[in-house]
């Protein structure tokens, strides 16, 4: 497939632009406005000062509908925003990821999904551990059905998940395979580092890591058409290059709205081949990344 000859639309909330910042917050999203709008909400709330982070939203071809009320809803936001979208041809999450990164203003990149709401201090947790040559590899916790149903856009506002931890650590512990631990955040270094002592790898909705470092590999491989193995890919090849994966559970706490598990697709077996090539040529920099949208 030519990439370069794929068009995609970008928008920009022209009010609120901020020239160089901190962090860009980059976040994926397809057809579901209502789960945006919960995670956009959490956005309003975060303690890092807004002058230091933009919001760039990667959309894999939502339909007209949706993809009106994101650019309303980024419209009155009260950081700087940028909207990317591209037409719908089947799951392409790397390609517009990439597009992503290409037009991403920060030096540091953070990673989530649309159908996650973020803890108060997720980006400034992100941005404080920030190193060169390492990623951070947060995780999220999984709510139930019942809880997610009862989620408003006040409720975020008034951090709402963030007061009901403890009752959120039993009810979770029991009913979600203790993912009610992950609720719990760690202020203490020592209870941090203590539980941050096994080694884990990077998951797409949650882990950051300098633009620098992901340029030098060339983003993600946009040959991956199917759901999984996409940040698997882009893990190996940054290890390659010498980065560092650090654990930053109990910190940058994200909990994961409800909803059906999305199928792998038969395209399954295509990204197992394509992992297993990238370790077998152990070459970091791949043929199929940001390259191709600077020579647009």
């Amino acid at each position: 497939m030519d990439f370069i000859q794929i068009p995609y639309m970008i928008w920009r909330n022209e009010s609120n632009l901020c020239a160089k910042p901190k962090v860009s917050l980059i976040v994926t999203c397809y057809n579901n406005f209502k789960f945006l709008e919960l995670t956009y909400y959490s956005l309003v709330n975060q303690s890092l000062g807004r002058e230091h982070f933009e919001v760039v939203v990667c959309d894999d071809g939502s339909n007209p509908e949706n993809s009106n009320q994101i650019q309303k809803l980024l419209a009155q936001a009260p950081f700087a925003a940028t909207y990317i979208w591209q037409e719908d041809r089947g799951f392409r999450k790397s390609e517009v990821l990439n597009k992503g990164i290409y037009h991403s203003k920060g030096e540091y990149l953070v990673f989530i999904d649309a159908d996650c709401i973020l803890h108060h201090k997720f980006l400034e947790d992100h941005l404080s551990f920030a190193e060169p040559k390492v990623a951070l590899a947060g995780r999220r916790a999984e709510l139930t059905k019942s809880i997610s149903q009862k989620l408003s856009a006040q409720k975020i506002l008034d951090k709402y998940l963030e007061k009901i931890t403890w009752w959120l650590f039993i009810y979770l512990s029991f009913f979600k395979d203790g993912n009610g631990f992950k609720t719990i955040y760690f202020k203490n270094d020592l209870l941090f580092n203590y539980f941050n002592r096994k080694k884990r790898g990077i998951v797409g909705c949650n882990f950051s890591c300098y633009k620098k470092d992901i340029e030098e590999i060339n983003g993600f491989n946009m040959k991956f058409h199917s759901y999984g193995g996409e940040e698997s890919d882009l893990e190996y090849r940054l290890r390659l290059i010498g980065v560092k994966v650090r654990s930053l559970c109990h910190r940058a706490i994200q909990y994961h709205i409800y909803h059906a598990k999305r199928e792998q697709g038969s395209k399954q077996i295509l990204n197992e081949a394509l992992l297993k090539e990238v370790e077998e040529k152990n070459i970091p920099y791949i043929d199929c990344g940001l390259d191709l949208l600077a020579k647009k």
